[in-house]
């Protein structure tokens, strides 16, 4: 439990209505909610998107997993970690590992999680699982049926501190990903 104070009552739903359903990627839901300070807000939008699992693994010779690829939400190829959704009832490590090796052809003996994060603190916009692998080994042989072709590539630490500071990393997830394993290895 923290020791922190909370400055209002939790936030209450009033009524929720579907008004897209993208299932199973995501469902958008206009809800009429009462804020902590009984103010009431008739069209707060959320939006509901399947969990995913983003995975940091380095090789034993020292080098970082990261796939280029096309990324439709910025509209632009960029350097990302390998991940997916977690399927339903999947056990989020375990999809950090399929997904490591259908993505980039590396397997790891294990993960070890760094954190479990709301992509956005009022849209939702799913949950976010984060990964360290262990035990990495293999080639950059994939065996993804996914949409997205990737080009695997292994960065050093300076080549992804680079790749974080010039834009070649764009989304939040990976650029999260990459400072959460740093500082935990």
């Amino acid at each position: 439990m923290s020791d922190f104070k909370d400055p209002e009552r939790p936030w209450t739903v009033l009524k929720s209505t579907l008004v897209h359903d993208g299932s199973p990627w995501i469902k958008v839901f206009q809800d009429k909610i009462e804020t902590g300070t009984g103010k009431v807000v008739d069209d707060f939008h959320r939006v509901e998107a399947m969990d995913f699992a983003l995975v940091f693994a380095r090789t034993t010779d020292g080098k970082i997993i990261m796939l280029r690829q096309w990324r439709q939400g910025p509209r632009r190829f960029a350097l990302s970690f390998p991940g997916g959704h977690v399927e339903a009832g999947e056990d989020p490590a375990k999809a950090a590992m399929r997904e490591l090796t259908e993505e980039s052809g590396f397997s790891a003996t294990s993960v070890r999680p760094l954190g479990r994060f709301c992509m956005h603190s009022n849209f939702g916009v799913g949950w976010g699982n984060f990964f360290l692998a262990e035990g990495v080994s293999g080639s950059a042989n994939r065996d993804s049926d996914d949409l997205e072709t990737a080009v695997v590539h292994t960065l050093t630490t300076e080549a992804l501190e680079r790749a974080l500071g010039n834009g070649e990393i764009v989304t939040v997830h990976d650029a999260l990903c990459a400072r959460l394993a740093i500082a935990a290895e």
